[in-house]
């Protein structure tokens, strides 16, 4: 086990975790929803169709360009290019003026950025079964997620210190323009980059390079076709997708609803965020000995459990001290069903479809990544309640879990079969 090379993995975590956090849930969804569109309900709205546009072309472009990484071994390329393409896209929400007219602005590289963020995702979790050994892919796995929320609890920290609270230090920035929120998108590319470098240097500079597959397209879509007639790797993946959706649609209106629905101001927010990735890294390190120990599909059935009753809990109330404190105990179980799930099928995975096997959980991630956004948004504007979205999130988790765990006894059934 090469140590460096794990330590530059997990940092990518940290260096893009300033993305979801700062960019997608904590400050600039709710600067746009408040500031930028005119109305909460039309922004929330718009937010989401945006982030199923971009989950949409995500689903698209990530199994074709993932099976061409693996064939041509350009995922380092992959990764770096569809980084920085994230890393660009920040920097352009600088000119972001709190007005209607600068929506649509917002909008496209908030879909431009959130395809390059998450394509970029599906190379980097594919170099976890070439870094680590298969006894530590809990614990690997589960110390990056822990690290990326930790990351992302650092960035918003020095974020409201920085810039949020401070008014004499930087008496440039013109806060009757919200220049001092315009300004993080700049600071979330530096802080991308600063942070990925390490990842890219190493993969670079590796004395065994990453393994090209030494099949054809051809070959590649048979096998896959192949391992798509297997049952129970179908109800894994169909759970998967479900379930990540869930995920993926709290981190993008998780802010949103803070402000819209519990009034937390952009102070209150940032804080909010802070006390949450705190709790999410935590519960990601702790699940990673778990994981180890009682297999991660416990783990991940365990953590969606408790997804679903701190969520519905907060569907029933209004207090938002309640509200604050529900969601610190809800972040717990945030990581763990993310790292799980990565380690999961490292360990299902034979030695000799390992690409094929990352290729089709790459795709089950992205190839619903627009229904969860939408789900939201249409819910939210029928209703006029962001409430009602929140619904959505809840349904997805319910679906994924259950088929989750028809999974598991679909394979004891081939478990005891073989034997």
């Amino acid at each position: 086990m090469n140590k460096r090379e794990i330590l530059a993995w997990s940092f990518y975590d940290w260096a893009n975790s300033a993305y979801a956090t700062v960019i997608l849930t904590f400050i600039i969804a709710p600067y746009f929803t408040q500031s930028v569109a005119p109305n909460v309900i039309a922004g929330t709205e718009a937010w989401g169709y945006a982030m199923a546009i971009a989950g949409l072309c995500v689903a698209i472009l990530s199994p074709p360009l993932s099976i061409y990484a693996e064939l041509r071994g350009l995922q380092t390329n992959m990764l770096i290019g569809f980084s920085t393409l994230a890393i660009l896209s920040c920097s352009m929400l600088w000119w972001v003026k709190p007005q209607p007219t600068y929506q649509m602005w917002a909008l496209t590289w908030l879909v431009v950025g959130t395809i390059g963020y998450e394509t970029a995702i599906v190379f980097y979790n594919g170099l976890l079964r070439h870094l680590a050994p298969k006894h530590y892919l809990g614990r690997v796995s589960g110390w990056a997620w822990g690290l990326g929320y930790l990351g992302g609890l650092t960035c918003l920290g020095l974020s409201l210190t920085l810039f949020i609270q401070t008014q004499s230090s930087w008496p440039i920035l013109d806060r009757t323009q919200a220049q001092h929120i315009r300004i993080l998108g700049p600071f979330v590319a530096l802080w991308f980059t600063v942070f990925a470098l390490p990842l890219w240097w190493v993969l670079y500079r590796r004395k065994t390079p990453l393994p090209q597959l030494r099949i054809t397209f051809k070959e590649m879509w048979q096998s896959l076709r192949t391992n798509l007639s297997e049952h129970h790797i179908l109800l894994f993946l169909l759970a998967r997708m479900l379930y990540t959706d869930g995920l993926n649609t709290l981190f993008m209106f998780g802010g949103i609803i803070a402000a819209g629905t519990f009034g937390l101001n952009t102070q209150q927010i940032l804080l909010f965020g802070i006390g949450m990735n705190l709790t999410a890294g935590l519960g990601a390190f702790t699940f990673g000995w778990l994981d180890d120990h009682i297999g991660a599909r416990k783990t991940i059935l365990l953590s969606l459990t408790g997804l679903i009753g701190f969520t519905g809990w907060i569907f029933f109330i209004s207090d938002t001290r309640l509200f604050v404190i529900l969601a610190m105990c809800l972040g717990i179980f945030v990581g763990p069903v993310q790292a799980a799930s990565r380690s999961y099928l490292a360990r299902l995975a034979p030695a000799e479809k390992q690409h094929e096997w990352f290729g089709l959980y790459a795709m089950s991630g992205r190839i619903t990544a627009f229904l969860g956004p939408w789900l939201f948004a249409v819910f939210t504007a029928k209703f006029a309640s962001q409430r009602a979205g929140v619904l959505a999130i809840i349904c997805l988790w319910l679906l994924g879990g259950l088929i989750l765990w028809r999974h598991g006894i679909a394979s004891d059934r081939l478990k005891q079969q073989a034997r």
